[in-house]
């Protein structure tokens, strides 16, 4: 245990040195939280009552997995720092003065558009599980509802968060930053999610960072009001741990620090990097790899099961179990990394190879993001600039529990939503601008 622990803090002290803003800055940060969350708790999923195939692990699996991470990190950040180089030499001028032309003098709209848009997609997602109608309460909500829904609990978590972020930015909000928090805590309880409000938070502090610049985004979260902000994280966690495993809801503290930890259990207590050690352990030991099925999925993820209801179940939804470590009804999986799911798809050699890959493609999606200096100040890029970058980063969170394909699909979803929105919100405000306009009309004689 002691040579464990010594390797993954070494991996975790790789996986921080030279982080730089931007999705692959965000997504080495949330890997080293994954492996520190192993080690500090390792010995709790002895003790858990459920996923047993996560119980046990030797400790000379877990060495390997973490060296293997190391890797395959390095591997994605040389052809990461590579490509920089060579972009800095043949386009990057070029892109950064193209990029800074925009955006002055983008249409005017309304900046509740986003918010608006967000909690319409909430309330259609309630009302088909039956939750507006009164046949079923929130609580009885479960990830299988989403089948069909998918993309409108997607895009209802994005568009909510940035749009009460969006709204901060405009001036409309009356009240301090605290508030917004606790308005997103609120909404955060219509989600089936356990730890809807970390992502709503999460997408709120990207978007509120990228737009108002570090050091009004360390005077507006930096402070007392981070221990609130922990508060309601914590709070949430327990009430919505309690509510998915079909409890009645006790505020004692035993009950809520004990749901709380199932609610964080996931991303901060290791479960996630145990999952990739799984993955790992399995294929490593002469399970086959998927052939790239899982990857391959994200085409059958674009078309809504809407018009296509007899679309198979993707792979994500029985990842345990075409690992041969589960029973084919196990349910919903446990969530993976990038790298995981790169592993079972494609093997070990697969994924050092896809690694390398992604190296260049999230050097030229962070291209734009600007870095920690640049960042001192707010943007003078537009709102477009402003969501995009928010999306670009955000898509780290998926890419570490979901892999690429669901990274994909939501990148995608999210891009449509966006010219949606923006183009019925400057629509609607064109038409009240010239309606307030126009001139009375005259009685008739």
């Amino acid at each position: 245990m002691t040579t464990y622990t010594g390797v993954a803090l070494g991996v975790i002290a790789l996986l921080l040195i030279g982080i730089r803003p931007g999705a692959w800055g965000l997504l080495r940060f949330v890997l080293a939280v994954h492996v520190l969350g192993d080690v500090l708790f390792g010995w709790v999923w002895g003790l858990w009552p459920t996923y047993a195939f996560m119980k046990y692990i030797d400790d000379a699996d877990r060495i390997y997995a973490v060296l293997f991470l190391a890797v395959a990190v390095c591997l994605t950040d040389a052809t990461y720092r590579l490509s920089r180089r060579v972009g800095r030499l043949l386009a990057a001028r070029f892109s950064r003065d193209r990029d800074e032309s925009r955006g002055s003098n983008e249409t005017r709209e309304f900046a509740s558009a986003f918010l608006i848009a967000g909690v319409l997609c909430k309330l259609i997602f309630l009302g088909a599980t039956g939750v507006l109608t009164g046949q079923r309460a929130v609580s009885d909500l479960r990830p299988s509802d989403s089948i069909g829904l998918s993309a409108i609990v997607m895009l209802a978590d994005f568009l909510i968060p940035f749009g009460a972020a969006a709204m901060r930015r405009a001036g409309r909000m009356p009240w301090p930053v605290v508030g917004d928090l606790v308005l997103l805590a609120a909404l955060s309880f219509l989600s089936f999610s356990k730890a809807a409000f970390v992502t709503y938070a999460l997408v709120y502090g990207l978007a509120f960072l990228l737009a108002e610049g570090r050091d009004r985004t360390r005077r507006a979260f930096v402070n007392w009001r981070s221990l609130v902000i922990l508060s309601i994280a914590v709070l949430s966690l327990g009430i919505k741990s309690q509510q998915r495993a079909g409890m009645l809801v006790s505020l004692s503290s035993d009950v809520m620090t004990q749901q709380a930890l199932s609610g964080a259990s996931a991303r901060f207590m290791g479960g996630i990097f145990r999952a990739y050690t799984v993955a790992v352990r399995e294929v490593r030991h002469g399970w086959p790899p998927l052939g790239g099925s899982y990857h391959t999925q994200a085409a059958l993820l674009v078309i809504p099961r809407v018009l296509w209801p007899d679309k198979p179940h993707v792979a994500s939804e029985q990842l345990y179990y075409l690992l041969g470590v589960t029973e084919e009804d196990y349910g919903t999986s446990f969530a993976i990394n990038m790298y995981g799911a790169m592993v079972f798809d494609f093997g070990l050699l697969g994924c050092l190879i896809g690694a390398a890959v992604m190296g260049v493609v999230l050097w030229i999606g962070d291209r734009t993001v600007p870095d920690w200096r640049h960042l001192r100040q707010p943007s003078t890029r537009g709102k477009t600039w402003q969501y995009f970058a928010t999306m670009w980063v955000y898509l780290a969170i998926l890419m570490s529990e979901g892999g690429i394909p669901v990274a994909v699909v939501t990148g995608m979803g999210l891009s449509c939503a966006f010219l949606l929105v923006r183009t019925c919100s400057r629509a609607f405000y064109a038409i009240l601008v010239a309606a307030s306009q126009a001139p009375p009309r005259e009685a008739a004689v």
